[in-house]
């Protein structure tokens, strides 16, 4: 009877546990018309694309998204890198 509850418990352990592989990355941007800053968040989605969200810093729940393909000669870091400096 331990041994099944023992199982069962690492079973449940697992289904429940979070998934902390999230592969996103965040900058500040200032947006030049407005004079403030806004919050860019790239997540690499696995497929060649990445979702890009946008939120300012008074804001950030309310945020815009957009979903595009990572061009084939760049590297995710690469293209979060000239999105961010640009």
């Amino acid at each position: 009877m331990k041994k099944i509850i023992s199982v069962l418990i690492v079973i449940l352990f697992l289904a429940c546990s979070s998934d902390d592989d999230s592969n996103c990355e965040s900058c500040r941007v200032l947006n030049e018309f407005t004079g403030k800053y806004i919050i860019k968040t790239h997540c690499n989605n696995g497929d060649g694309t990445v979702t890009i969200s946008n939120s300012t810093s008074a804001t950030p729940s309310s945020s815009t998204s957009i979903t595009v393909s990572i061009p084939n000669d760049k590297t995710f870091e690469e293209y979060v890198n000239e999105s961010c400096n640009n």
